[in-house]
């Protein structure tokens, strides 16, 4: 999937003076008008139920198992499959089945596939690499593929210095991780640079802290009429073993055989599973993740974990046969994220007229740990109401809210008009270990804290599908939206 990766920050106090009202006391904590804070606060007793119920009553144990025989059954679903858009009609079956009202919408999608692919360091040694193609890569041309030399850069500045020795040969974008948003770079940015200075391939370094001789894919980005390369990413290991041929002098020279291709693009459907509203049927909390997955692993970690938990937060309310919301909660499965969030950017033209009735939308996409709360983007006013919210997990220790930039991947799209973002905040995360590789599995993932996460996501979205008001945008203010203020 694509990340952009969660950047802790502390909110920037500032103090709304509106009528005689203040968003923040004097001690520049959040203060929510009375009558809110007691609304929200009344629902203590419905979260220790969700809590319960999930955790160890009759829903105990639903969400994770439902994901495994989805999982077991369909394994990877890369966008422009078969198997994709099977497993997709499975799911709206099941929605149906649980009183949803289920729609699909049609959008075009990538369909790049992979097929063989290798490399073998010729010289100084005999060694085969272990790579991954990244998408949209093209294929090496004719059969017996590039051989070529390796040149390895630790940065782009590096390769700009070195740009007089990179043509006719393959760059190594030897990049250490700092943190998923500034080291993916490489792999997104680092072929086409390579490329435009005469490079005939490319290999990065896997995004990843850590690796057990795993590659990590991803897709690389290549401009419209610009060169492209064949490009893959390779191991933590091998990257580093020949920086440091390199660095010795070895003159390192790669055979390198990608039989990768971008085929026409193909029908996919967003899946929208919609909990109507009773009041103001048309105002909506979206829930979401995204359903396809990269083709290697069985995409249970990135996302079935995250699109299942989506779901079941309505399946769980249905199945608590809670009294029915102000506002629509809405859950959408969305396709093609991995090959540049192609379904969210449908979405966002399909459903136009109705952004402005967004109360919030919620996203899963870094996998599943212990919950610790929620991650939030958006406006003061908006994150004092959700730390108000997530108050009521303290029986879970998950009353933690931090304002941070980049929440979600496909959500990402709405925040140009200003609707506050919302994701699962964990306590600590091995997500980047497994994150695009053949290690995504269900083995990942643990029943226990999945059901304490669906108590989280679940309460939260029932919550502002029925408080008295919406979250605020930016430019508003709790007191603009107080009913008979």
């Amino acid at each position: 999937m694509k990340i952009l990766f969660l950047i802790s920050c502390y909110y920037v106090i500032t103090t709304h003076d509106v009528n005689g009202y203040e968003i923040f006391n004097s001690e520049r904590q959040c203060y929510l008008p009375p009558y809110l804070k007691k609304e929200i606060q009344s629902y203590g007793n419905f979260v220790n139920d969700i809590i319960q119920i999930s955790t160890t009553g009759n829903y105990a144990g639903e969400y994770y198992n439902d994901l495994s025989k989805f999982i077991d059954r369909y394994g990877n679903r890369l966008s422009g499959t078969k198997n994709l858009e099977e497993s997709i009609n499975d799911i709206a079956m099941k929605s149906a089945s649980k009183g949803l009202e289920v729609s699909l919408d049609p959008v075009m999608v990538p369909h790049w596939v992979r097929n063989y692919e290798s490399a073998h360091l010729l010289s100084p040694r005999k060694k085969e690499l272990n790579i991954l193609g990244l998408g949209y890569s093209p294929g090496t041309p004719g059969s017996n593929g590039i051989t070529a030399e390796v040149i390895v850069v630790d940065n782009f500045e590096e390769l700009e210095e070195r740009c007089a020795e990179v043509s006719g040969k393959i760059v190594l974008f030897n990049a250490n991780f700092t943190t998923y948003g500034e080291t993916v770079k490489y792999r997104s940015k680092g072929p086409a640079k390579a490329a435009k200075l005469g490079a005939v391939a490319a290999l990065v370094k896997s995004v990843t802290p850590f690796s057990i001789y795993s590659p990590h894919t991803g897709t690389t980005s290549f401009k419209n009429g610009g060169p492209k390369i064949p490009s893959a990413c390779v191991t933590l290991e091998d990257a580093d073993f020949l920086a440091r041929l390199f660095k010795r002098g070895h003159k390192i020279i790669v055979n390198l055989q990608m039989n990768a291709v971008l085929k026409p693009s193909t029908l996919s459907r967003n899946l929208l599973a919609d909990f109507r509203g009773k009041q103001l049927p048309n105002h909506q909390v979206i829930v979401s993740g995204h359903i396809d997955s990269w083709d290697v692993g069985e995409g249970a970690l990135d996302d079935g974990v995250g699109a299942f938990l989506a779901l079941h937060s309505l399946f769980l309310l249905k199945f608590m046969n809670v009294p029915t919301p102000k506002r629509t909660m809405r859950a959408v499965l969305w396709t093609a994220e991995e090959l540049g969030l192609i379904g969210a950017q449908a979405y966002l033209k399909e459903h136009e007229c109705e952004l402005q009735y967004i109360t919030a939308a919620l996203e899963s996409d870094f996998g599943s740990s212990i919950p610790q709360g929620l991650n939030f983007e958006g406006n003061d006013e908006a994150y004092c109401i959700v730390k108000e919210i997530a108050s009521l997990f303290d029986r879970l220790n998950a009353t933690t809210v931090d304002k941070i930039t980049g929440v979600g991947s496909d959500v990402s799209v709405f925040k140009p008009n200003g609707i506050p973002l919302i994701e699962p905040r964990y306590v600590n995360s091995n997500y980047m270990w497994f994150h695009h590789t053949n290690g995504d599995s269900m083995r990942t993932l643990n029943k226990e804290t999945m059901d304490k996460n669906l108590a989280v996501f679940a309460a939260t979205t029932y919550i502002l599908a029925n408080l008295s008001v919406p979250l605020p945008r930016p430019g508003q203010t709790v007191w603009d939206l107080v009913p008979n203020k």
